[in-house]
């Protein structure tokens, strides 16, 4: 009865270690899961933020009076600081009038500057869309939208910036 004794208490404590091994590669492989879905379900909203904010821009009669007129009023300026500072989520806007000329821009010392980056392909992938790109700041995500006036003709794009480092920070 000893020896049977002693054989029951060792395949329960081997069966008792399976299992705790089982629950343990079960909370990894869960919590590995839950961590992909979260930064994924995150990398989604925080394009959808590209795409609002940038929807937003294109139909914001300021922004295509801007772009239509090559220039930013202080009052365009001024709502567009606004805008971009009521947004948490967004790094840089750019509005770049049909000449290529940075008639808004976050960093104020761009204004006025040709812009010299990524020109978009409206044609290909529509009047708006997301891409990644490298860009001054670094690695970004980029929603790229036409602007076009009251009467359809393409006066310029904007341009929602969203920097992978920020990305990334968000994620953790």
């Amino acid at each position: 009865m000893n020896k049977n004794g002693r054989q029951i208490t060792k395949i329960q404590r081997d069966i008792f270690g399976v299992m705790v091994l089982l629950i343990i590669i079960m909370t990894v492989i869960t919590a590995t899961i839950s961590a992909c879905l979260n930064i994924q379900s995150e990398k989604k909203h925080l394009e959808e933020t590209l795409v609002d904010v940038s929807v937003s821009l294109s139909s914001s009669s300021q922004v295509i009076d801007a772009a239509k007129n090559k220039r930013c009023t202080p009052e365009s300026q001024e709502y567009l600081d606004t805008f971009k500072s009521a947004i948490s989520h967004v790094d840089v806007i750019s509005i770049i009038s049909i000449d290529g000329t940075r008639i808004y821009h976050t960093n104020k010392d761009l204004i006025g500057t040709v812009y010299d980056g990524t020109k978009p392909d409206f044609k290909t992938n529509g009047d708006i869309y997301i891409t990644s790109d490298t860009g001054p700041s670094g690695a970004q995500r980029r929603a790229y939208v036409a602007l076009y006036d009251e009467d359809g003709t393409y006066q310029g794009f904007a341009l929602v910036v969203l920097l992978n480092q920020n990305i990334n920070k968000s994620e953790q």
